[in-house]
C-alpha cells in the first residue's frame, strides 16, 4: 500500500483546511435536513468501536464529521486516519494490519491517534488483522472505529476480539427515528423525553406536546412518505418529492448486500412481496415456503434472518404469556420493515413502479394500508430502543407489542390508527393491567384501567432512540 494512495483519502495531512472540502461533508452542509447524530464515542481512550448500520444511512459522513470536529478543535491532522477499505482495494486482514502500521509510523505519537476504517467487513479476516495489532501493542494511544453494512460480518468480527476492545462498544446507526426527524426539520422544537413506557408517564409527555402547540401531525405524514434515511428525507425537504433514482440507489445497495450474503435476487423478490402483503400479520416459515419457489422453510428462515442482519426489517416473536419474558420461538412471527422508505422502495422494485413517489402517495391514501404501515413504524421504533425484548401477544387477546425491560413487562402497546379509539381497544389492555393505545389523533387517559390513548405522532416524538 503506497502512502501516496493513502494520503489521497486524507488530504488534511497536507492541509488541515482540506477537510472542509470533503464531498460527504459538503453534501451534509448543503442539505436542507441536518440530522443530529450523537453516538457515545470517546477518542480520549483506547478502544475499538464497531459501528453497524444499513448502506446509505450516513456512517461515512459520521466518520468524516468526527474527523472535522477534531481538526477544528486543534487535534493534529496527521494523527487522524480515514481509510475506505473497499476503495483502497484491500482484500485481507494482513493488508489492513500493514496499512494501520504504516499510518502509525507516520505519526508515532505522543498525540492520540484516531483510526477510521470504513466498510472494513469487505475484507476477509479483518478482525484477525486488528487482533494482531492489539497483541503487538501497536494500538496503545489509539482509538479505532470500524464500520460495515452487514451485521453478521461485523458481529462475528467483534466476537473474535474478546478482551481486546478496551473502551470500545458496538454501535448501530439506524435511519432517523421520528423524534430525530422532528429535531432535524424543526430544531427549535423542545420535545419531552420518555424515561420508560409507564402509561401515565406516556400520557403526561404526549399531553405536554399538545399543550406546547407542537404541530407534529403534518411532519408525521411526511415521515410516512419519506422515511428516516438522509437522502430521501433531504430530497423531499428540497423539492417536495423524491426522484426515482433515489429509490434505485437504495435498491441497488440492498441487492448488493443480498448477493454478497450468497442469496438469490429472485428468492428475495418473492420473499419481499410476501412480507409486504402480510406486513403486520402473523406468518410461518412454512407458509412462505408453500407460496414461493424458495421451497424449504429452513431456507426461508435463513433469508429472513440475513435480511434482518442488513437492517431491512425486524422479526418479532410471539410472547409465551404476558408475564413471561421468553419468546415462543416455534409460534408464527411478524415481520416489520425498519423504515417507511424501505417499504416504498421495495414496493417500487417488486411491482415495477416507474413513479415510486406517486406509488407511495397512492398507497398512503388507503387508510387500511396506512394503518398497517404505522403499526410497523411504531413496533420498529420500540425494537430499536428495547432490542429483542419486544414481542407480540396472542392468547385471549392480540396485542401488537409487549415490551419487556430487565425481565419484567414494561408495557403492552396496541396500535389503533384511527380518529376515535373504540371501547374494545381500551378493554383489550385493561385485561393486562393497563397499557398504551396509539391512535391517529385521540389523546386520553383512563386512570381506572391505566390505559393511555395517545396520537402516533406524539408518542413517537417523545420516544427516545
Amino acid at each position: 500500500m503506497s502512502l501516496d494512495l493513502l494520503s489521497r483519502q486524507n488530504p488534511w495531512w497536507a492541509d488541515p483546511a482540506a477537510i472542509e472540502l470533503d464531498p460527504h461533508l459538503r453534501a451534509l452542509d448543503a442539505s436542507p435536513l441536518r440530522r443530529p447524530v450523537r453516538l457515545p464515542v470517546s477518542v480520549e481512550r483506547d478502544g475499538i468501536y464497531i459501528l453497524r448500520g444499513p448502506r446509505q444511512v450516513g456512517k461515512t459522513t459520521f466518520l468524516k464529521s468526527l474527523i472535522r470536529d477534531l481538526v477544528r478543535r486543534g487535534h493534529p491532522p496527521r494523527a487522524l486516519l480515514y481509510a475506505d477499505c473497499e476503495l483502497l482495494g484491500l482484500r485481507r486482514g494482513g493488508e489492513l494490519s500493514r496499512l494501520v502500521e504504516a499510518f502509525l509510523r507516520i505519526h508515532p505519537g505522543p498525540d492520540r491517534r484516531v483510526v477510521c476504517l470504513d466498510e472494513v467487513t469487505r475484507l476477509e479476516g479483518w478482525a484477525g488483522g486488528i487482533r494482531a495489532l492489539v497483541d503487538l501493542g501497536a494500538l496503545e494511544g489509539v482509538t479505532v472505529l470500524a464500520t460495515g453494512s452487514h451485521a453478521i460480518d461485523l458481529r462475528r468480527g467483534g466476537e473474535r476480539l474478546p478482551g481486546r476492545r478496551g473502551a470500545g462498544v458496538d454501535l448501530v446507526l439506524y435511519p432517523m427515528t421520528f423524534r430525530e426527524y422532528v429535531a432535524a426539520l424543526a430544531p427549535g422544537a423542545d420535545l419531552p423525553k420518555l424515561g420508560g413506557l409507564q402509561p401515565g408517564e406516556v400520557y403526561a409527555a404526549c399531553r405536554e406536546v399538545a399543550l406546547r402547540g407542537l404541530a407534529l401531525e403534518a411532519l408525521f405524514e411526511r415521515f410516512l412518505a419519506t422515511g428516516g434515511y438522509p437522502r430521501p428525507a433531504a430530497a423531499y425537504a428540497a423539492v417536495g418529492s423524491i426522484l426515482p433514482e433515489v429509490y434505485w440507489i437504495y435498491r441497488d445497495a440492498v441487492l448488493g448486500e443480498v448477493v454478497r450474503a450468497g442469496r438469490r435476487e429472485t428468492y428475495f423478490r418473492e420473499l419481499g412481496e410476501f412480507v409486504l402483503r402480510q406486513m403486520g400479520s402473523m406468518l410461518d416459515w412454512r407458509d412462505v415456503a408453500r407460496e414461493t419457489d424458495i421451497g424449504s422453510h429452513n431456507t426461508v428462515r435463513e433469508y429472513v434472518e440475513d435480511l434482518e442482519a442488513i437492517f431491512l426489517w425486524h422479526v418479532v416473536y410471539r410472547a409465551r404469556a404476558p408475564g413471561d419474558v421468553r419468546p415462543a420461538l416455534r409460534a408464527p412471527k411478524k415481520i416489520h420493515p425498519d423504515d417507511p422508505f424501505v417499504v416504498h422502495m421495495l414496493r417500487a422494485w417488486i411491482y415495477g413502479f416507474t413513479d415510486p413517489w406517486g406509488a407511495a402517495l397512492h398507497a398512503l391514501a388507503d387508510p387500511q394500508w396506512r394503518g398497517r404501515l404505522v403499526e410497523s413504524v411504531v413496533v420498529s421504533h420500540l425494537v430499536r430502543r428495547y432490542g429483542p425484548f419486544v414481542y407480540y401477544l396472542r392468547n385471549a387477546c392480540e396485542v401488537d407489542a409487549v415490551v419487556y425491560r430487565e425481565g419484567r413487562l414494561e408495557a403492552p402497546v396496541e396500535v389503533k390508527y384511527r380518529s376515535k379509539v373504540h371501547t374494545e381497544g381500551r378493554k383489550l389492555l385493561s385485561r393486562l393491567g393497563g397499557g398504551i393505545v396509539v391512535s391517529r389523533e385521540e389523546l386520553d387517559w383512563d386512570e381506572e384501567v391505566r390505559v393511555a390513548v395517545v396520537p402516533a405522532s406524539h408518542f413517537l416524538a417523545v420516544l427516545a432512540p
